[in-house]
């Protein structure tokens, strides 16, 4: 087979059948800004409230999300990271290649169903913070029930789609001007309930040290007791949530995609 073959055969494949070239690969900040996507639905504000609703006590949460972080991120490093490299291609190139069509469409129809859900649910975390603005009551039940929620909700999701459809890249640049200042949000909504806190637990604004911020967090926060007034999760169930929210991007080998 001569050069010109091989050229004909090349030119029949789609971009992403063939490994990455060199000269498009991203940089350190187009990484981050991928990552720091995950952020701008803020869903750390639910997952926080979860824990409390759950009875966690605070050092279990302190450990078990340092833990469950670690192994994540070991998970990635020694699974995910190897085979992106090694092939440069998406996961769903990479499984064609190995099991075939069929099973590619069956993984494709699978990550439609388990996306959807994901993004509706992330989409909703945003306009529950948007709710704030217009004064709409709280949405308790698994449905709306407020007209003006259901439209906040298909505004927002109409920003997030169209910024999507620009693939990528516009991901990346639109979560490395939102992580930002979402991180700032998260400190300063602690840094504003902290004196208030502390004042009621501890008859001081401001916890003096370590031992402070466990009492805190122990009688007011993270007291180990849920919300049906029973012994919460331990440990063990903390190490798990951090090491298996993303089990789909690690273990599923989804961000193949991203690498």
């Amino acid at each position: 087979m001569n050069a010109t073959e091989d050229f004909k055969q090349f030119a029949t494949l789609e971009e992403e059948q063939l490994p990455v070239a060199k000269h498009r690969l991203h940089d350190w900040t187009h990484f981050a800004g991928l990552y720091a996507a995950e952020h701008v639905a803020a869903t750390e504000f639910v997952i926080g409230a979860t824990f409390v609703a759950l009875g966690a006590k605070t050092m279990d949460i302190v450990l078990g999300l340092l833990i469950g972080n670690i192994l994540a991120v070991l998970s990635w490093r020694f699974i995910t990271s190897p085979i992106a490299v090694d092939t440069r291609l998406s996961l769903y190139t990479y499984l064609n290649k190995i099991a075939g069509d069929s099973m590619t469409k069956l993984y494709n129809w699978a990550n439609v169903i388990i996306f959807s859900v994901i993004s509706a649910a992330m989409i909703t975390v945003s306009s529950t913070a948007v709710r704030f603005a217009f004064d709409i009551p709280a949405q308790l039940n698994w449905y709306p029930t407020n007209v003006w929620f259901i439209l906040i909700v298909l505004a927002v999701g109409i920003v997030v789609v169209s910024i999507a459809l620009y693939g990528f890249n516009a991901v990346s640049e639109f979560s490395g001007i939102c992580a930002p200042w979402l991180f700032v949000m998260f400190t300063s909504g602690a840094m504003v309930l902290l004196p208030a806190l502390s004042l009621d637990v501890l008859d001081k604004t401001l916890p003096a040290g370590w031992a402070d911020f466990l009492t805190l967090g122990d009688q007011s926060i993270w007291t180990g007791i849920n919300s049906d007034g029973a012994p919460g999760i331990g440990l063990v169930e903390v190490i798990g949530f951090g090491w298996a929210a993303n089990t789909i991007t690690h273990f599923g080998l989804i961000d193949m995609a991203l690498l």
